[in-house]
């Protein structure tokens, strides 16, 4: 496994909390919330992780099982693993495609941030889970 891929996916991992990251603190008062903002900042979002998906799904978690495979390697709980992963990524494709408007972010302004909230927390389980082990799996068989 190549551990400059590695090293990217890695990279936009840390893109995707950053481009999170920017949302909450508009929450701050009624003056700093702007909903055309956040839609900005989801879009973006929705961006790096199209990108970032492309790499880890299509190049990564394919590289993975192949070599894992020609090591004569079980792979039924990394495929488990990958299915998980595949779940935590439809939530928020569903939470990004309902509230790509502006005017359901102000209507539901309460409920988008704990939306929100639960989001961060499901992507920030998704990046430990990748980095603490796949990532490092699949840079040890190098």
């Amino acid at each position: 496994m190549d551990n400059k891929l590695i090293q990217t996916l890695i990279k936009q991992h840390n893109q995707l909390k950053g481009d999170l990251g920017l949302i909450f603190p508009l929450f701050e008062s009624d003056k700093t919330f702007n909903a055309k903002t956040i839609v900005g900042y989801l879009k973006k979002f929705q961006i790096d992780l199209v990108k970032h998906l492309k790499l880890e799904n299509g190049t990564f978690y394919v590289q993975l099982l192949k070599e894992m495979e020609e090591k004569g390697m079980k792979t039924e709980d990394t495929e488990e693993f990958i299915g998980e992963m595949k779940g935590i990524e439809k939530v928020v494709v569903a939470f990004l495609q309902q509230y790509s408007d502006v005017k359901e972010i102000k209507d539901n302004k309460d409920k988008f941030e704990k939306e929100l909230t639960s989001i961060k927390d499901q992507l920030l389980i998704r990046v430990e889970s990748e980095e603490e082990g796949v990532y490092m799996y699949g840079g040890s068989l190098i």
